[in-house]
């Protein structure tokens, strides 16, 4: 519990209420001045003391009793009357209302409000006093239940009856001094947005007026030097016997920089997507380049020479056999290129063979055609379920990777490894090629294209090299 000095003056002005937060093991946490007056000393240190220290043991039964019917059921108010002994040594009978305070994490602990009961509410020939101590209480707690919650942002509490408005301390975050500050509805009202002014203010008029319990907004209220800042208020409606509005109290959080880190979040994943967009068309045009010089410069160069040994043999008998039998092997070494060209853009049918054989299969005809031995070990693939979408993007980075091997790292050995671990796949490829450093910023677009492929979902790329001692690729994309 934080700003404790502004809940004690917001106490203060509700008259004499004792204000007490337990924590989960029912030791105080925070207790207000008056508390600490009346049965204390507890501050500085409250700590070490719990609620039950004061109470007569004959009461203590009562309090774990409304401890556990509130933890029981969160949200809901326990009331109960004991009696606690004082510092002077005097028995006071108080009744005190109790609810669970929740935080980000669940239940934080247990707050309880409690008033001295004019004559003893315990015994039956005072109840009718402590009834409307009780009553009175209630509305007390409906008040502060909330500040407790929210004692670090803005805090407001208009009285409907008089129009006046109060603030409290934070509104200095905004750059307003407190003893500057307006208490009438208008003031407020003037340093909402203009684009947001009228929403917002008859909006909360029409709430109050149509009888609802709460309200809130979202919009642009104007700090003391001009700026604005994006807020959200809360405000809760408080309603005497004939159910008429008297009181509204609430509260009002910056969202600014929320708001901005969501936008800038958003940016950059719109940045990120671009990125792997810009990555997506650069590797179709760098694998329709490798298209065309494979076309031109290899398999175009096969035909026309075995074009130009059909148009000899037509016309030379003598040389007929032997050049109709280079012919017949160019048109081979054609097909076969051909071949493993379609194999290299056509997707792997992974669905029938399988990941591991996938890899296995362009290992085989890489281990043929290079002069590069290249190793698969894989572990956990026995009972493995992975997505074919994940199948076919861990297969493009094997292949990228291993292309780049093959170009650029003069390596004579490589190794894949697959590994499944409970909730990711790890791929690891090693070389014991030339490496680099990877400080330096590399040519290509291969390694750009594996870690587009690997953020497109959620994996992680490291990159280990230096110059002479090859390279360790490392993805790990959760399954």
């Amino acid at each position: 519990m934080k700003n404790h000095k502004h809940l004690d003056q917001l106490l203060h002005r509700s008259g004499s209420i004792y204000y007490a937060i337990l924590d989960n093991t029912g030791m105080f946490s925070y207790v207000n001045g008056l508390y600490d007056k009346t049965f204390g000393p507890f501050l500085p240190d409250p700590g070490v003391y719990g609620f039950s220290s004061v109470i007569v043991p004959e009461d203590i039964g009562l309090f774990v009793k409304i401890q556990q019917e509130c933890l029981k059921m969160p949200g809901n108010i326990a009331c109960v009357d004991l009696r606690k002994r004082r510092s002077d040594g005097d028995l006071v009978p108080t009744r005190w209302e109790c609810s669970v305070l929740m935080d980000d994490n669940g239940i934080a602990g247990l707050q309880c409000l409690g008033k001295d009961i004019a004559g003893s509410a315990i015994a039956a020939a005072d109840r009718s006093e402590g009834k409307k101590a009780g009553e009175s209480l209630r509305m007390s707690i409906e008040r502060f239940s909330i500040l407790s919650k929210a004692v670090n942002d803005l805090i407001w509490d208009w009285d409907l009856v008089s129009g006046k408005i109060l603030w409290s301390d934070a509104i200095r975050s905004f750059g307003f001094d407190p003893e500057d500050v307006s208490l009438d509805f208008q003031w407020w009202k003037e340093r909402i947005h203009p684009e947001d002014r009228e929403r917002v203010a008859s909006g909360i008029e029409e709430q109050i007026r149509n009888g609802a319990e709460s309200w809130q907004d979202q919009y642009r209220f104007m700090r003391a030097d001009g700026s604005f800042r994006i807020v959200m208020d809360r405000g809760f409606v408080l309603f005497d016997e004939s159910h008429k509005p008297y009181r509204m109290m609430g509260i009002i959080v910056d969202l600014s920089d929320r708001v901005r880190m969501q936008e800038e979040r958003a940016q950059h994943n719109i940045a990120r997507q671009r990125q792997i967009t810009e990555a997506a068309i650069l590797a179709q045009e760098k694998q329709r380049a490798e298209i065309g010089r494979e076309l031109h410069d290899n398999i175009n160069q096969i035909l026309t020479t075995t074009k130009l040994y059909l148009d000899i043999a037509i016309n030379e008998e003598g040389l007929r056999q032997e050049l109709m039998a280079k012919s017949y092997q160019n048109i081979s070494t054609v097909i076969e290129e051909i071949r493993t060209l379609s194999k290299s853009l056509v997707p792997p049918s992974l669905g029938d063979i399988g990941l591991k054989e996938a890899i296995y299969e362009m290992i085989e005809n890489l281990n043929i055609s290079r002069k590069i031995t290249i190793r698969l070990r894989t572990s956990g693939f026995a009972n493995a379920d992975i997505r074919g979408n994940i199948k076919l993007v861990i297969f493009r980075i094997v292949q990228e990777q291993v292309n780049n091997i093959i170009k650029h790292s003069k390596a004579t050995n490589a190794e894949i490894k697959l590994a499944i671990s409970k909730e990711n796949l790890n791929i690891t490829v090693t070389d014991n090629g030339v490496g680099f450093d990877t400080k330096k910023k590399v040519k290509g677009i291969g390694l750009t294209n594996i870690t587009s492929r690997a953020e497109a979902y959620n994996g992680r790329v490291e990159i280990i090299s230096s110059p002479g001692n090859g390279c360790a690729l490392k993805v790990s994309i959760p399954i």
